[in-house]
C-alpha cells in the first residue's frame, strides 16, 4: 500500500486500499461514480437543514364509506382439518369464547374490525361504516351507518 495518493489514477489498481484517506477530498462530485461506494457516514456531522416534510398533505376533509367483507367461514375455525365447521361443532369450538364467536380466528377478525371502525370513527370527516359476512353465502349484516351503530353489530 502506498502512504500517500498520487495526483492521478493509475492505469492499474492496487490489490490493498492505502492506508490513511486522502488529505484534500473533492467537494463537486465526480462526472462519473466511483468503483466502490463511500463509507457511511460521508459527512463528519449532521446537515444544518433537515429533509423538508413530504410536499403533499393528507386531507383531512374527504368523506369515505367503508364495507367491512369478514369471511365467517369454516376454514376460518378449523385449523386446517377441512371440516366445514358449520354452526360451531365440537371440532372447531374455542371453549375460551363465547358460541357465537365460535374460535380465536373470529374472535381476532372481530377484535381488528371492531379496532378499525373506531379508530377511523375518530378520522375529521364524514364516514359511514357497513358489514357483510360470508361464507357459503353472503348477509349484509349492517347498512352505511355510524361508528357507534357499526361497533355492536361487528360484535
Amino acid at each position: 500500500p502506498s502512504d500517500s495518493p498520487s495526483k492521478s489514477p493509475s492505469r492499474t489498481p492496487s490489490r490493498s486500499p492505502s492506508n490513511t484517506p486522502t488529505s484534500e477530498p473533492t467537494f463537486v462530485p465526480t462526472p462519473t461514480p466511483s468503483d466502490s461506494p463511500s463509507k457511511s457516514p460521508t459527512t463528519r456531522r449532521p446537515t444544518i437543514q433537515p429533509t423538508n416534510f413530504p410536499s403533499t398533505k393528507c386531507s383531512t376533509e374527504r368523506g369515505f364509506n367503508l364495507c367491512l367483507a369478514l369471511d365467517m367461514s369454516g376454514s376460518v375455525c378449523n385449523d386446517g382439518n377441512g371440516s366445514d365447521c358449520l354452526e360451531c361443532d365440537s371440532e372447531c369450538r374455542d371453549s375460551s369464547v363465547s358460541k357465537d364467536t365460535c374460535c380465536n380466528n373470529v374472535a381476532n377478525i372481530k377484535d381488528f374490525s371492531s379496532l378499525m371502525v373506531d379508530l377511523l370513527g375518530d378520522f375529521p370527516a364524514e364516514k359511514s361504516f357497513s358489514v357483510v359476512q360470508f361464507a357459503t353465502n353472503a348477509r349484509l349484516v349492517s347498512g352505511l351507518s355510524s361508528t357507534a351503530q357499526t361497533l355492536p353489530v361487528i360484535g
